[in-house]
């Protein structure tokens, strides 16, 4: 589990030079552009404290993508074990959730043509969450079964 984000090393280092920062980001750990743009426009930090903040906020982020390939790694490792049952999983992502995303596009389509505007907000609400969580899902199996080298690249160039 990941820790709140002030007890981070970026997140200990931005609450002594830059504290609007942390009162504004909260306890999540927000993504590394977010804070990269954050540190950039904060008036009170020194350019020096800046390129600090972006140093600590790289390493952290090169930490975070270790323990995600060592994490996928370890799934990998796991996917020996279970063989049957990761495959009837992967099977059934891969076969149906194209499925699911298609008859969601025909909700939508239906949806606008027939519900009034506040309903209709709801509905494409609803409809474009589940749709995202169908497409990670997917994207999650695609890497998992054929590697996902962008994320090998990325730490190689560290």
């Amino acid at each position: 589990m990941k820790k709140p984000f002030k007890d981070t090393k970026v997140g200990a280092f931005l609450s002594n030079v830059a504290p609007t920062i942390i009162d504004a980001v909260g306890s999540v750990y927000p993504p590394a552009n977010v804070l990269k743009l954050l540190i950039k426009n904060d008036d009170k930090m020194t350019p020096e404290q800046k390129e600090e903040a972006e140093a600590i906020l790289q390493e952290t982020y090169f930490k975070e993508l270790e323990y995600d390939i060592k994490n996928t790694s370890n799934a990998r490792l796991r996917y020996k074990s279970m063989k049957e049952l990761v495959d009837t999983v992967t099977m059934r992502v891969m076969n149906y959730n194209h499925l699911f995303l298609i008859l969601l596009t025909g909700v939508n389509v239906l949806a606008s043509m027939y519900l009034d505007p506040t309903i209709l907000a709801l509905v494409v609400q609803n409809v474009t969450m589940v749709s995202t969580q169908l497409s990670n899902e997917r994207s999650t199996v695609i890497n998992f079964t054929h590697g996902s080298a962008a994320d090998k690249d990325k730490l190689n160039d560290r």
